[in-house]
């Protein structure tokens, strides 16, 4: 499905181990309700921009969404 990205928020996450810092960004979307959720994405993305989302599991074994990469 598409979404339109409302908000992107730039988020640093640090490794436990190595302590590598990498950049990630919490991207937010509205569902067909209007309620708002967001994904992580390496990928940078900017408000207006239009996103494939598709269906993922996760490592706790929920179902979730996450964004197509693009080519």
């Amino acid at each position: 499905m598409e979404r339109m990205v409302l908000s992107v928020a730039v988020m640093d996450f640090k490794d436990a181990k190595t302590g590598e810092v990498r950049c990630m960004y919490k991207v937010y979307f509205a569902d067909d309700s209007g309620s708002v959720g967001y994904v992580y994405s390496a990928e940078e993305y900017a408000a207006g921009d239009v996103a494939q989302l598709i269906p993922a599991v996760n490592k706790e074994g929920r179902l979730t969404l996450k964004i197509k990469r693009s080519v």
